[in-house]
């Protein structure tokens, strides 16, 4: 769905005026990294892609080298009708707080100080309960580097050398990096997984001023 998502929004996007459709990119942090790189591949609309601390999975992510999984991908993502696919329902927290049922999804000291804050910020609009509607599908949209090999449009990776969650190893983000055969830079940060969720931080400032000379050396001034 948020693979639909960014699509719709680029399609919005390019009826404004003002707007050059020829220098489109798209943004993703953490898990979301995921969706911008399927939609870099997908959509020829997308000139760049620019991944905040990726999802790219672990030593034990097994790699699928075989064309098929992609390839259903490809073809399901934009029309499929969800709404057909039997699908469960799982209860997860978002961090390892008191509140909410299930497992944990985002690990570590750093998610809870983070979940806290927003829970001050927007009382009443956020929760840590958090719930996964899971879908049987011949291939997945969540397989950590499985649209890394197909990206053929210059795409920035930012990852944390110490991000705290386990599907984000660092050696595990450098060879997702590895796998992309197009135009890419990669900026190493520190600051952990949450780093670049707060201003005026060096993490933050750095990854903020590579993009930028990104999109310029890719797009022009």
């Amino acid at each position: 769905m948020q693979i639909r998502g960014y699509r719709d929004a680029i399609s919005f996007v390019a009826t404004q005026s003002g707007i050059d459709k020829q220098k489109i990119a798209v943004f993703g942090e953490s898990a979301s990294s995921l969706g911008a790189q399927f939609i870099g591949v997908f959509d020829d609309r997308v000139r760049a892609v620019v991944a905040y601390t990726p999802v790219c999975g672990n030593s034990a992510t097994k790699f699928d080298t075989s064309n098929e999984k992609f390839d259903w991908l490809r073809e399901n993502w934009s029309a499929l009708d969800l709404s057909t696919v039997p699908a469960r329902e799982l209860a997860v927290r978002m961090c390892r707080l008191h509140e909410g049922e299930g497992p944990v999804i985002v690990e570590g000291d750093a998610a809870v100080s983070y979940t806290t804050r927003m829970r001050k910020k927007y009382p009443g609009d956020w929760s840590n309960q958090v719930f996964i509607l899971q879908r049987k599908l011949e291939a997945q949209f969540n397989e950590p580097r499985l649209p890394a090999k197909y990206l053929k449009v210059p795409t920035l990776f930012v990852i944390a050398t110490d991000d705290q969650q386990p599907v984000c190893e660092l050696l595990t983000n450098r060879r997702c990096f590895d796998l992309i055969n197009a135009p890419k830079q990669l900026i190493e940060i520190t600051g952990g997984h949450f780093g670049l969720a707060y201003r005026d931080t060096e993490p933050y400032r750095l990854a903020t001023s590579a993009t930028i000379k990104f999109l310029h050396s890719v797009f022009g001034s």
